[in-house]
């Protein structure tokens, strides 16, 4: 809040989002809108804004649609050929609305899967450094993996989540340390780059 100059961030984090930004910029549908104030005013002002576009846009589809009764109705009627020619001129002129285009939801469904016995997955003393490196990643972890585990990987950028996954999936080897896991056990990888 008290930084001098103009900062541009990317975040997930909705917190920090609400504390620090004066303004969002939400790309969607291959445009950028510009909202003022922090993440929570933005989503309130950006729900208020959609639904009172949705409601001009059914709004306009069913005038159009009354226009269009009408002139279907009276078409051939001599009598009224000027103000069925106005109302397909009024037709025309009217801006062309485009339904809302709502962000689509992520619905992740995992399939029924055989008990496997304990542990499934077991790190011991694991160890990484990237190759070529003396940087240390993280070092002597310890890690078991039941059925009913539900495990949250937390940590600033650059602390090893994901080489961390990457050693659980035996996709890196550890510098140190070994990796064991149940010979049935298949994997899932789902990264926020596929959302």
């Amino acid at each position: 809040q008290t930084w001098p100059s103009t900062i541009l961030v990317v975040s997930h984090d909705r917190n920090f989002l609400d504390e620090v930004p004066t303004d969002i910029l939400h790309l969607h549908s291959q445009k950028i809108d510009v909202y003022k104030g922090n993440y929570t005013e933005f989503a309130t002002t950006m729900t208020e804004k959609l639904k009172a576009q949705q409601r001009e846009y059914e709004s306009q589809m069913e005038y159009r649609k009354h226009v269009q009764e009408f002139i279907d109705k009276f078409r051939y009627n001599a009598k009224r050929a000027s103000m069925v020619q106005s109302r397909i001129k009024m037709l025309e002129k009217l801006p062309k609305l485009e339904p809302v285009v709502t962000e689509s939801l992520v619905t992740l469904k995992f399939p029924e899967v055989d008990k496997l016995s304990p542990p499934i997955l077991m790190l011991s003393e694991v160890s990484y450094v990237y190759e070529g490196t003396s940087r240390v990643i993280f070092s002597k972890v310890d890690l078991s993996a039941t059925m009913e585990s539900r495990i949250c990987i937390v940590g600033e950028n650059g602390a090893g989540k994901s080489t961390l996954l990457k050693i659980l999936m035996d996709i890196y080897s550890p510098t140190a340390g070994t990796r064991t896991a149940h010979r049935n056990l298949k994997f899932g990888y789902f990264t926020q780059h596929f959302v």
